[in-house]
């Protein structure tokens, strides 16, 4: 079933999302209150779950770097950051899934309802995305990721939260969400810092730039 959220490019046929230069661009930006809407593709809330995937863990960071492995040659190993594998065994010790890791600092309060935004989505991939490399997540969600950024960057911008945010179609139908242009305060972050927002110590890089970005 297509969400609500569904991008109205899709109006007549839909894009080819294997060619993200070939998406039609239809954004809208309101001079008193900048927001971008119709941003984002379709994405079907049955998604698959990569929580029971295999994935980078203590016991195996662990065992290559008593074969002499370092956390930086462990990270190139499994194509993620040095601060992933310090993150396995500092704060979680790969007891947990990557979706846990990311529910656990995740930076906003967010209700029923808001985790169907398309922007709540795209936040969500983008973390686990930075966690481990795209290790386990499917061709087309990390298609539509990659996507994604290449417009964020493209168009300078961030996600910005807040409650009485009113519903804005292609990116939250049920309001909260808005896509806002970046300005110097936001430095590398993928999201807006602002009073509704509470970044966990040391999670920053979950919600930055990926290295290969």
């Amino acid at each position: 079933m297509k969400s609500d959220e569904a991008d109205t490019l899709h109006a007549s046929e839909p894009p080819d999302v294997s060619n993200p230069c070939s998406l039609p661009r239809k954004w809208l930006l309101d001079a008193d209150h900048p927001v971008i809407a119709d941003i984002d593709d379709d994405q079907d809330d049955d998604d698959q779950d990569d929580d029971d995937l295999d994935e980078l863990s203590k016991e195996v960071i662990e065992n290559l770097k008593a074969r002499g492995y370092n956390q930086t040659q462990i990270a190139d190993m499994y194509g993620v950051t040095r601060q992933a594998v310090s993150w396995h065994l500092r704060t979680y010790g790969g007891r947990r899934s990557v979706r846990q890791i990311v529910g656990e600092s995740w930076p906003w309060e967010t209700s029923t309802g808001h985790d169907k935004a398309v922007a709540y989505r795209y936040v969500r991939d983008h973390a686990e995305y930075v966690v481990t490399g795209g290790e386990g997540m499917g061709v087309d969600k990390l298609t539509r990721l990659r996507s994604w950024h290449k417009r964020m960057r493209g168009d300078n911008l961030v996600v910005e939260f807040d409650p009485s945010f009113p519903p804005l179609k292609g990116v939250a139908a049920g309001g909260g969400f808005r896509y806002v242009p970046r300005v110097e305060a936001d430095g590398d972050l993928l999201i807006r810092v602002n009073e509704f927002t509470t970044l966990v110590e040391g999670s920053e890089w979950l919600w930055s730039w990926p290295v290969d970005g």
